[in-house]
This record gives C-alpha cells, structure tokens and sequence, in this order.
C-alpha cells in the first residue's frame, strides 16, 4: 500500500513539473496577447491547478518540511532544527571550539533525530491515557521561571523580549511547554509506584561518601637490590629465556634527498590574472564592514498594546526627543527613562557591524552622522531614538595593497602542486633514471645515511620513525616517498641495504641481562619480607613507620572511597583498593602484589566526608528515582516502538532503523 502511495506521489510530481514547463512555454509565446480575455483565463487556470496541487501553504511559500511520520503524527525538520541546535549549543558551552567535533563523532543528529522519534511515542501514550496540560498550567508554569520576572514578579515585557530575541514564536513556546508538562504529567503517572528503599539510599550513601584512610609503604626493589647476587648462569637462563628484549631493530642504508613547497615556490611565476581572480573571489576577506558605535533610548511596547497605547508611547518619546534637540544631554536621558538593560550606561551599545541589529534599528543607525539623532524608529523590541557617536567606514583595501600576499599564498599553492606531481612521477616512473639524476632534476644533491632504525634521529631529517615503518614494507632497490610536513620536505628515497632484527650475542648484553634478572629477584624478595612483616603489622599496626625507618623509606597516608579508581601516590591498582577495603579495626593490615609492584597496608579509619549527610541522602534518593525512572522509561520505549508504525520521510535520518 505504502508503496503504492509513493508511486502515486512521483507521478503526480512529473505531471506537475511538466505541467509547469509547458506553461512556462506558453506564457512565453502569448506575452504578445497579455491584454486580451483568454490569456488571463488561461494564466488563472495554471494558477487555480498549482494551489490544487501543491496546497496552499506550498502556493505561497509556507510548506512544512516532514523528516518522520510516528503514527499519524507529524514530525517537522524545525522541531529537529530547534532541538539540535539547543543541544549543540549546550555542548559549545561545555566543550568550547571542540564541540562541533564531539557532535561530530557521536553523530549527534542522528541521536536528536532518535530523540525525537521517543518523545513522540511518549506523547503518544499520553494522550492515550487521556491526560492534559491546561491553559492555566501552562501559564503558571511560564510565570514561575526566574527568567521571565523583574524584582520577583512575572513581567510580560520581558517575556515578550527574550521570545523575540531567540526568534521563539509565543504559539510555537507555549505550545512546547504544554508538551513537556504533559510528558511530566506521564512521568509522574509511571513512577508513583515507585519505592526507593533507606537500604538503598544508605549503600548508595556509604559508597559515594565514606571514606577509607590508610597507611602504607611501598617496598621498592631498588632497596633490595644489595642483597641479591646474579650467577653468569641465571643471566644466561635470562637471555634463552626471553629473546625477544635482546633483538635488535630492523636496519636501513638510504638514498635520498629531500623536497619541499620553499624550494619549489617562485614568485615570479604568479600571473597578474591569477592575482586579480584570487583578489575578486575572495574580496570579502579584502573588505572591512562600517561600524558605528551609537546609543539608544528604548520605550517598551507590549505586543498585544493598541494604537491608543503605541501612540501614547510614541508620544512620551517625542517629548524625549524635544528635550535633547532643545539641549539636554542623550545619555543622561537615557539613564533617566529608556527601558533597556543599556540605560545605566547612558544607553551605550558600543561598535557594531550590519547584520548584528535589526533590520529598522540598523537602517536607522547606519544612515546618521557622528552627532545625530534619529527620528523614532519602531523596532519588535518598542520604540527607539537613537544617536551615533563615532563612525568607521568601511571599504575595500585596493590590490596594490594585498598584491604581495596574495602572490605569497598563489605561488605557496603551486608548489603545493608540483610537490604532490613529483611525488606521484617519482614514484611511477622511478625506473627511468637513478636517485641521483631524480634529484639533479629539482636542483638537489643525493645522499647516503648510515644505518638507520625507527631510533634514528639524523641531523637532516631529525626523527625517521614513520620512515622506518613505511620502509618495513620494501625491499633492497625499492623506492618511496616519506610524505611527512610539506615545509620540512618529502623524502625522495631508494633502499640500498637492509637488515632485519636478529639476536644480539650474549657478550654484548651481560650486563643488561644481568641487570634485568637482579631486579627481578630484588622484585621477588620483597613480596617475601612484605609477606613476613605481614604477621606482624597485624598485631601491631604501629610497626609500619618501624620498618620505613629501616629501609629509610617514607609512609604515606591517603584516602578514598570505594569508587576511587585512581588512587593518591598509587594510581590504578585495583589489587591495592580490594585488599584496603576490606580492612578494618579487627584486620588492620594487608600486602598488595600487583605488576611487580609490592605494599605494606595498614588500617587507619573510615569517616564520612560530607558536610550535610540529611541532603546528601536527599539528593541521593531523587537520582535513585530518576534512575529507575529512566530505566522504566527505556523499556517503555522499546515496548512502543515494538508497535508503532514510524516512517522516516527524509533519507538523511535513514542511517540506522529507528
């Protein structure tokens, strides 16, 4: 059926659009007859058949733009603007320059779409359930947010103005607090059943605030090293054992030479038409905008206010107006009578561009004179009088100007250009010359390195580890391109020899493997002595600082809870954190091993650290609710979208299946 439907829709668009052209046709050969009866028929048939067929609202330019269809509900490409938007901007306020990347990344459209999609169903349902947000509801509502009121009370003017400053429709704000009450009222309506018990609010607490205090000590191999010897047969053990920390690194003998966009550029190359097509196409980054810095009197006019009430503004104004035109001064007027949150600074509104008014104030603005005074000018915000103190004019800064810029950056882009062409040559034609010749071509000299390796930091190329892992991949007589930074320059090179990894003779890592097998020994020794001194700490806790003294090492005390992951002087060890949690007065003391590192533990004290307990657990019992609320409300969802039919009409939300 649906796509039956569909096959209709297209159809009846290809007969509109051919409809339309044909017309067009026509009205083109009959200009010669505009006067006479049956053109203008005709003109008003083709007119009558668009309204048919497109609709009214699409007649004059006010369609509705559908991206889903939830059951036999509507959703609209501005709800999805208005939302994305909001949420974008929350994330630029939390995340700076980087948000539009983050949105980026968790495709946050797809997730406004999705959201959406939901709080449909949730509406949905709670019509069902014959539930309403009254008229009265929505009022108090919009009355109590602080926002709205002056000096505690609701105050229309304001409402009126920050609706108009953020472009919000009064119908389309209001209509949305309905649905948000409405969906509260659902909310409501699902968790009053809900039970949050005070053995869950005091886990909950336990876990968030109390805190666990400890002593401990950390027993450092190096202490033990001393007392530990190495035979020439364990650090050989050492070495059969563990090949793979005695290899050395894959090796490479280069020849190369390097190219870059600095000596490639030529200046002179530039073209005068190139620099006069680059200085028109991008005239905008060559042209200042004029700024004015002006003042402003503002006398508020409420939307809904009559023409008795406009014109007895106007006229309160005008008195205004009078008064400064006979002498008395703008600002101080200002401070006196304009209703704008500019006033106690005489009205002031500093330097701005076109585009940062609206459209009446800015006319009005831009056509005075440093010292003049506009007539009145009516703007959504009220009634304005307005005076420029200062000017700069814009304009245009004239070719000669840019010229040398411009040159810079036209010839920067050619060698950009002929770096990425010798590249793609060099490394498709290589065959026809020697490195030697491929670099003479570009005016270099090609070199021989010494052995190299993903180490090697040569003083003409500084670091090769990205040209060691690309040479990993060839051969002796292979050829590539290390495309790293432009300005450093490409390396043009060819293999000369290779070697790969091979074991280093014993004779030549004695020492580190001697080296190695003592500090694991070291290592071992002191999870025995922190095993022995075990017993004792837990009969005499005190005796830690006893065997810090010893080993001239130093206790520390820290303190964490038991969602602390990273803990103060430890950092991620979940060893540590399970054994310190389960200590107390009556198992006061534990040895942590965790990768090869050893610590002495003793208990000191738990302690609630919170400075009101009775709110803390308050606050914890609503995100309990919230919690469970959420919970229930995913399930409920899952349930509904199991069942609805949701058509998703624009294919950009068609990535994955609602």
């Amino acid at each position: 059926m649906q796509t039956k439907l569909k096959l209709t829709v297209i159809v009846s668009f290809l007969l509109q659009l051919s409809l339309l052209y044909f017309s067009v046709i026509m009205i083109q050969d009959l200009r010669k007859y505009t006067d006479s009866f049956l053109f203008k028929l005709l003109l008003g048939f083709i007119s009558v058949t668009f309204v048919i067929s497109f609709g009214m609202g699409s007649f004059f330019g006010d369609r509705k733009e559908v991206i889903a269809r939830v059951d036999e509900t509507e959703i609209l490409q501005r709800d999805f603007q208005r939302m994305y938007g909001q949420q974008l901007e929350s994330l630029r306020q939390r995340l700076g320059e980087n948000a539009d990347q983050i949105a980026q990344q968790v495709n946050l459209r797809q997730q406004v779409f999705q959201q959406l999609i939901d709080r449909q169903l949730l509406l949905n349902m709670a019509e069902s359930l014959n539930l309403r947000a009254t008229d009265l509801e929505v009022q108090e509502y919009i009355r109590q947010q602080p926002y709205f009121q002056k000096n505690g009370q609701f105050d229309f003017e304001t409402y009126e103005t920050l609706l108009s400053q953020n472009r919000l429709p009064t119908e389309d704000y209001e209509e949305s607090i309905r649905l948000d009450l409405l969906l509260q009222k659902k909310q409501q309506l699902l968790t009053a059943g809900i039970i949050i018990s005070e053995k869950d609010v005091e886990q909950r607490f336990q876990l968030q605030n109390e805190k666990l205090e400890v002593r401990t000590l950390q027993l450092l191999p190096q202490v033990f090293l001393d007392e530990v010897s190495v035979s020439e047969e364990q650090a050989q053990q050492y070495y059969q054992e563990n090949p793979d920390e005695f290899q050395t690194l894959p090796r490479y003998r280069l020849a190369y030479f390097t190219l870059g966009i600095n000596d490639l550029t030529k200046l002179e190359d530039v073209r005068e038409r190139a620099v006069r097509r680059y200085y028109e196409r991008n005239i905008e980054t060559y042209t200042t905008p004029p700024e004015v810095r002006a003042r402003h009197i503002l006398l508020r006019v409420p939307g809904d206010a009559d023409d008795a009430a406009k014109a007895e503004r106007r006229e309160q104004l005008q008195e205004v107006r009078e008064r400064i035109v006979a002498g008395a001064d703008f600002a101080e007027e200002a401070k006196e009578v304009s209703q704008d949150m500019t006033k106690e600074k005489g009205g002031d509104l500093g330097w701005f561009k076109p585009g940062e008014m609206v459209p009446a104030f800015e006319s009005a603005a831009f056509g005075l004179q440093p010292g003049e005074m506009s007539d009145i000018v009516e703007s959504p915000f009220g009634l304005h009088l307005i005076k420029v103190e200062e000017r700069r004019e814009g304009g245009q800064q004239p070719i000669e100007e840019v010229r040398e810029e411009i040159v810079a950056i036209l010839a920067e882009e050619m060698a950009q250009r002929e770096l990425e062409e010798a590249r793609d040559t060099f490394r498709a034609t290589f065959n026809e010359k020697s490195i030697s010749d491929w670099a003479s071509q570009y005016g270099k000299t090609a070199q021989e390195s010494e052995w190299l390796d993903s180490s090697s930091t040569p003083d003409d190329l500084g670091s090769v580890q990205g040209l060691a892992q690309q040479a990993s991949e060839l051969q002796p007589k292979d050829h590539e391109v290390w495309t790293r930074n432009p300005l450093q320059g490409y390396v043009f090179y060819q293999i000369q020899e290779k070697q790969d990894s091979q074991a280093r003779p014993f004779e030549e890592v004695r020492e580190i493997a001697t080296n190695q097998v003592q500090e694991k020994l070291a290592r071992e020794l002191a999870q025995q002595k922190g095993a022995g001194w075990l017993t004792e700490l837990q009969g005499e806790p005190t005796a830690l600082e006893r065997i810090a003294e010893e080993l001239e090492l130093e206790v520390a005390t820290i303190a964490f809870n038991a969602s602390t992951r990273f803990l103060p002087e430890i950092g991620d060890n979940p060893e540590f954190r399970k054994l310190s949690l389960k200590l107390d007065d009556s198992n006061p003391a534990a040895v942590s091993v965790y990768e090869g590192r050893t610590d002495l533990i003793v208990f000191n004290r738990r302690f609630v650290d919170v400075e009101d307990p009775d709110t803390a657990r308050e606050r914890i019992r609503t995100n309990l609710r919230l919690e469970l609320q959420r919970a229930i409300e995913t399930k409920q969802i899952e349930a509904l979208r199991s069942t609805a039919m949701i058509e998703v009409v624009d294919p950009v939300f068609r990535t994955t299946e609602p």
